[in-house]
């Protein structure tokens, strides 16, 4: 059996700076559109932050897509970084987050860990 090496996983901030070069714009006028701070757009493009529903909802807008695309990227990207061979496991206890966007708490009742 031959052993297959892993797709590459981009972060969605590669997807989001060929759409603002497309445009023409910039990190900051897609901050503007966004209505979003500069450094957290900057930290998503980095890849350093994860794509909230509030903020994909606000990228697709912006660049007449869905939510669910800019949701989709992150987790796969999000999925791409465990480690090849980790065992991840569910647990019950819940997972709370603030939304850095709108400031929103959200809730999520399984959480994963990596062994």
């Amino acid at each position: 059996m031959t052993d297959r090496a892993p797709a590459e996983v981009f972060p969605p901030g590669e997807f989001i700076k060929e759409e603002i070069e497309a445009r023409n714009w910039i990190q900051n006028d897609l901050a503007q559109i966004l209505d979003l701070s500069p450094r957290l757009v900057s930290e998503i493009i980095a890849g350093k932050r994860a794509i909230m529903p509030n903020t994909a909802k606000r990228l697709a807008d912006a660049f007449g897509t869905s939510a669910q695309l800019w949701m989709n990227l992150d987790r796969t990207y999000q999925q791409g970084k465990v480690p090849a061979g980790s065992e991840v496991s569910d647990s019950a206890a819940p997972q709370h987050y603030r939304d850095p966007a709108t400031g929103e708490n959200h809730h999520h009742s399984l959480k994963a860990k990596v062994k």
